[in-house]
């Protein structure tokens, strides 16, 4: 059949059906590093958030406060549901990270923002909103910040620049500088 195309147009027609061919084999790649990453000793969403909390109140207790006031938790946990709603991208996947650190500056901070989330609903991509998880916000990340590029970050005298195989990566660094793991 397309003995009869000019060479030169062959061959872009080949080039491109590689192209799609590779496009999809990634994609297929993806949702399955996806798939593994969400079932893999996964926690109850209500009791991560229930641990979240206690462990808040116990560094109240210690003496420690919050960063921020508490609307600009509550902002970003609305800005992060609605970045990762469907279908991110690896611009969305970005901006969560840097609104994260930006409230971000120490475990107290973490605990609170993870408290605040909750447990929330979220369309899978393309599921068109007929298909939510449950997802307390550590598990959301992870499965979500999975986009790989290039990023610079320059946020309250944090600076990052380079490339990362997935989104969390990025948020990783940046917590090990505050001793926090996720």
């Amino acid at each position: 059949m397309l003995e009869t195309v000019n060479p030169k147009t062959r061959s872009v027609i080949y080039l491109l059906i590689t192209i799609a061919a590779i496009v999809g084999v990634w994609f297929i790649v993806k949702e399955i590093r996806a798939y593994i990453r969400r079932n893999k000793a996964r926690k109850n969403p209500q009791e991560v958030v229930t641990d979240s909390l206690d462990e808040y109140n116990a560094l109240v207790a210690s003496g420690q406060s919050l960063s921020k006031p508490n609307s600009d938790y509550k902002a970003v946990t609305n800005t992060i549901e609605s970045l990762l709603e469907g279908c991110e991208t690896s611009g969305s996947e970005l901006n969560v990270v840097e609104n994260i650190i930006t409230v971000i500056k120490k475990p107290i901070d973490w605990a609170y923002l993870k408290s605040e989330f909750g447990v929330r609903e979220i369309s899978n991509c393309g599921s068109f909103g007929v298909s939510k998880q449950s997802y307390d916000l550590p598990t959301l990340l992870k499965d979500q910040l999975d986009s790989s590029g290039i990023y610079s970050i320059n946020i309250d005298g944090y600076k990052s620049t380079g490339w990362a195989l997935e989104t969390i990566n990025i948020l990783r660094d940046y917590f090990k500088t505050i001793n926090i793991t996720i």
